[in-house]
């Protein structure tokens, strides 16, 4: 799947959870989980989905114009293994198509972790007293250790042209 595609599948995902969120949040929310994992800040139904709509409004138009410059941006504002091969005009159209993917990747990764603490807001609100132990670890450490094996196996991507 192209890294445009899953942004915009996350972006998707995103909006329908908050959909879902608006008409099954309880009349009283956790907005915030503190060090000790339990909620410490409450809010309406109304407060929770237009604070995380806001956060997912932020991080996606965000990762949207950072994946929009990779077009623009100066080579020397930008990392890549072998650099000088990727700075030759010949291979810059190429190196700016796999960053701008890059970009739109790691932006749809976080949308679907928006999404994921979105969803695990929903199933902890009617708890008596919501924590984050165990399914909101389980969602943050899914994204970093998902995310961390994302961006290892998209390193194979900058690797020299064919017959080169």
């Amino acid at each position: 799947m192209t890294g445009r595609r899953f942004f915009w599948l996350g972006v998707g995902l995103f909006v329908a959870a908050l959909s879902v969120s608006w008409i099954v949040l309880p009349d009283r929310v956790p907005l915030h989980f503190g060090t000790d994992g339990r909620a410490d800040r409450w809010g309406t139904p109304v407060r929770a989905v237009a604070e995380m709509g806001g956060v997912g409004l932020l991080v996606g138009a965000t990762m949207l114009s950072l994946a929009m410059s990779a077009w623009r941006l100066p080579f020397s504002f930008v990392s890549l293994p072998d650099k000088e091969f990727w700075e030759r005009s010949e291979n810059q159209r190429v190196a700016r198509r796999r960053l701008q993917d890059d970009m739109y990747h790691v932006g749809g990764s976080l949308m679907v972790f928006l999404t994921g603490i979105q969803a695990f807001t929903v199933f902890v609100a009617d708890d008596a007293t919501p924590s984050l132990w165990p399914w909101g670890v389980v969602v943050i450490v899914a994204f970093v250790a998902g995310l961390g094996i994302t961006l290892a196996l998209r390193m194979r991507f900058y690797r020299r042209l064919p017959g080169e």
